[in-house]
């Protein structure tokens, strides 16, 4: 695939169709967490995949990983030049992630050259300030590159040729026009100014296209079609084979910001023949000047092709969708399968609405362009990122018609026991061989399926051939959904604690992976793989497999385990040194929040053991009053803001950080997103029971603000709103951690908890020396959370009463 080839279109703009579905990532930086399921896109490499180890698919999966489990699970691999032609594009779009191999058509593709810079150039024979080039406008909805980057090689390329050619003079002219040409909009439209007497041929055709690429940008696409079919039909013009071509890009330009559907169709229907006659007829006679062409024939060959594909797909969608899907299944030819699908993915992309996240389509409910669903691939592309009855019933019927197995796989992935008709998906599931590339993914439904309907021993038997197995092929993110779906099925602490700990696949945000050296491990924008370097730097205090829990443990535990279980998990040494140290703390601030003093005075040693910098703060709070022990643990809160009562999923700032920095310790406030102590009922969504993945998901949870219930999309389809099982507790224990699960989820905020009892404190015993120090800490809490301003009063009575007190001094404004 050659990119660089829809960059051909010199002057016109690459069309909203090649808009890729967007990875969302947050406004600001998260820092790194981790994945341990891949949402978009399979584990790294992306080589396996193509190969056919499809791993457990996911419906959040791009459409291009998707087309190729279509050709797998249909019984069509892919050969060795299409996998190279899906890798080549994977690896354009991820800026990585793909193991290129050396002597491949992969391989063997050269790095585009940056383009000659227009500023460059001219800067090279003028000293006439530049205006800036208008490059980008608002059209409906979002700017779009008007100037391209072709557009700008060209006229730098042009203008190194003329300086060859024509005197200084000449030369000044030429770039004052180019100028008015890159500045011409709708609302500085360029007027064409008389040639002086004298100047050459060349010069004359350069300004006729110059003013024809001006009326272009100045959105006049009538004039500059008539005036490139002039320049076309002028035999001795080096621009004339270009300007037959852009006759054509008018069309497509003026289709793009048609005002309406009617005259855009007619645009593109116009743009579509105009295109399609060049390809028929070829392109005009070269020539006869002995000027070189801007564009080499062979690009310029190419990008009508492209402008031909274009205007097809804005015109006539469901055809181009045929021609696609019939290459892309190999019943005709295709000559760049990488291309073909990005092309198919593109098209896609223009014709499904309510899927981005962002913008008025975010209101839209889910649709597509009805005639494109009429080829199998297609539906079930579409189809597949639905979940629920609604897209099992739609996929038992294809599958009860087609007996094929993508519908089986889709049935399967939507299915409950009570869903109609099951018995017999799960029967046709069960005669899928292990060879089978759609195997696993079968396998891990009927499991599933298995499980819900009771039969846990059937279920177990399935997983264990993928978990407790030795040599298999199962990926990092397949082996996390399978411990995931056996979790639940622990009648053990011990068992609970085997599939609670995983490792991850990989991680996000680590340094923001455009920082990253390109390589098979990592992406520009959608992660990195876990055994890429940087990843294994980031965990190198940790002991060997780095394991850590995900929402689904973390919910269990933070919202249906009592609090003495956690104590009991944090002392078992399976578990790894970070996660006791976290959970030891959580046990601890537990007891304390739910007044359970015994238990904390118990929880004391374990966490001084774990924090020896907390020895200091609870000294002497194992043998206090129960009095004296609300005192103790208040100072110890306030003066130590990474103390939280949830334990955390994956990393979290206090224990990981990015390499080369520092964890923050736990008597530092976290100012950024007010990540200290713990969010009150305003940031606890759902109540930890959440209908939709977004629901689950607060703004920074992930590392800052760990919230009880945030899941990865491919883990939350899978746990989602259910009630976990919890057998490996007594009714006792369940009926308990529950209780105290929303007790604590009904707490205010963290500061204003804290300063509520600082207050309190100060009216009862306002003599206590401990004072001025609590409501020093009580006004910073409020730097960093709070809703109802204590943080007010708390400085009137520090400066008020304890004004002498140096903790006065060292608390000079309130926030």
């Amino acid at each position: 695939m050659r990119p660089r080839i829809l960059l051909k279109m010199a002057p016109i703009v690459l069309m909203g169709i090649l808009a890729a579905i967007p990875i969302i990532r947050a406004c600001a930086p998260e820092g790194p967490s981790l994945a341990f399921t891949w949402e978009k896109h399979p584990d790294l490499p992306l080589n396996g995949f193509a190969a056919g180890r499809l791993g457990i698919l996911q419906p959040s999966y791009a459409r291009t990983y998707l087309v190729v489990a279509y050709r797998y699970l249909t019984g069509a691999p892919l050969t060795k030049a299409e996998r190279n032609g899906v890798l080549s594009l994977w690896d354009d779009r991820l800026q990585g992630g793909v193991q290129l191999v050396r002597g491949s058509k992969v391989a063997a593709v050269p790095e585009e050259r940056a383009p000659r810079g227009w500023k460059g150039t001219r800067a090279k024979f003028t000293r006439e300030p530049q205006p800036e080039p208008n490059r980008f406008r608002w059209d409906i909805n979002f700017y779009r590159p008007v100037i391209s980057d072709s557009a700008m090689e060209v006229a730098s390329g042009t203008l190194l040729d003329r300086t060859k050619r024509w005197k200084p003079e000449w030369v000044q002219e030429w770039i004052k026009t180019q100028d008015k040409v890159f500045s011409a909009s709708g609302n500085a439209k360029m007027a064409p100014e008389p040639i002086p007497a004298g100047r050459d041929q060349l010069f004359r055709q350069d300004r006729t296209y110059q003013v024809a690429s001006a009326h272009f940008y100045s959105g006049d696409f009538k004039a500059a079609r008539d005036s490139f079919l002039a320049i076309s039909q002028d035999a001795s013009s080096p621009w004339r084979r270009l300007a037959a071509y852009l006759v054509g890009r008018c069309w497509l330009r003026e289709g793009t910001v048609a005002s309406n559907g009617e005259e855009a169709s007619r645009c593109f229907q116009e743009a579509h023949r105009t295109f399609d006659e060049l390809k028929k007829r070829g392109l005009p006679s070269r020539p006869t000047c002995a000027v070189p062409e801007p564009i080499p024939e062979k690009e310029l060959v190419e990008s009508i092709d492209v402008g031909a594909y274009q205007a097809l797909a804005r015109w006539a969608p469901v055809a181009a969708g045929d021609a696609l899907v019939s290459e892309l299944l190999g019943r005709v030819p295709c000559h760049d399968y990488g291309d073909t699908l990005g092309r198919y993915s593109n098209l896609l992309d223009a014709n499904i609405v309510g899927e981005n996240v962002w913008g008025g389509d975010r209101d839209k409910p889910r649709g597509i362009e009805p005639g494109l669903l009429k080829n199998d691939l297609t539906e079930w592309i579409y189809r597949f990122r639905d979940t629920g009855p609604k897209a099992y019933s739609i996929a038992f019927a294809r599958w009860t018609k087609k007996r094929s197995q993508p519908w089986l796989l889709m049935a399967l992935a939507n299915g409950e026991p009570s869903s109609k008709g099951i018995e017999e998906v799960l029967e046709a599931g069960a005669k899928v061989k292990v060879d089978d590339p759609g195997y696993e993914t079968i396998a891990f439904h009927r499991a599933r399926i298995l499980s819900a309907g009771g039969k846990d021993i059937e279920a177990k038997g399935l997983i264990a051939e993928f978990l407790d197995r030795t040599g298999g092929n199962t990926t990092p993110s397949s082996l996390n959904l399978w411990r995931a779906l056996r979790m639940p099925m622990a009648e053990s602490p011990t068992a609970f604690l085997a599939d609670a700990l995983r490792i991850p696949a990989g991680s996000y945000g680590l340094g923001g992976e455009d920082s990253l050296a390109r390589s098979s491990l990592t992406t520009w924008n959608v992660g990195t793989q876990a055994t890429h370097p940087e990843v294994r730097k980031m965990l190198k205090d940790v002991q060997a497999p780095p394991q850590f829990i995900q929402g689904d443990a973390a919910r269990i535990l933070n919202l249906h385990t009592p609090t003495e279980v956690i104590l009991g998990l944090a002392r078992n040494k399976a578990l790894p040194g970070h996660l006791r140290r976290e959970w030891t703390r959580a046990a601890w601030v537990r007891a304390v929040l739910l007044e359970r003093w015994d238990l904390a005075a118990e929880a004391t040693p374990d966490l001084v053991d774990a924090e020896p910098g907390m020895g200091p703060a609870l000294a002497g709070f194992i043998r206090a009053s129960q009095e004296e022990k609300e005192h103790l643990a208040l100072m110890a809160l306030l003066s130590h803001p990474g103390l939280r009562w949830m334990v955390f999923q994956g990393i979290n700032r206090r224990t990981f950080t990015e390499p080369g920095a520092k964890p923050i310790p736990l008597h530092q406030r976290d100012t950024y997103l007010a990540a200290s102590w713990w969010p009150g009922p305003k940031w606890n969504r759902g109540r930890g029971q959440t209908e939709k993945v977004e629901e689950s998901y607060v703004w920074g949870s992930y590392f800052y603000y760990p919230q009880p219930h945030a899941m990865e999309v491919p883990l939350f389809n899978l746990i989602g709103s259910r009630v976990p099982n919890l057998s490996w507790l007594t009714p006792t224990q369940q009926h308990q951690g529950e209780a105290e699960g929303k007790a604590l989820m009904a707490l205010a905020d963290g500061p204003d908890w804290l300063n509520e009892r600082a207050l309190a404190w100060a009216k009862k015993e306002p003599e206590d020396p401990r004072i001025p120090e609590a409501l020093h800490y009580a006004v910073v809490a409020e730097k960093v959370g709070g809703e109802k301003g204590l943080g007010r009063t708390c400085f009137k009575l520090l400066h008020g009463k304890y004004r002498s007190s140096p903790w006065a001094g060292k608390t000079p404004i309130h926030y």
